[in-house]
């Protein structure tokens, strides 16, 4: 039985989130 931690799984999307506002932000600059 596999149990997935929603703490991981939420802190996964946080990243994903800031990950992409990064690249939005380094094409605005660029």
């Amino acid at each position: 039985m596999e149990v997935i931690n929603p703490a991981i799984a939420v802190n996964g999307m946080i990243v994903k989130i800031l990950l992409y506002g990064l690249k939005c932000c380094c094409l605005h600059v660029y």
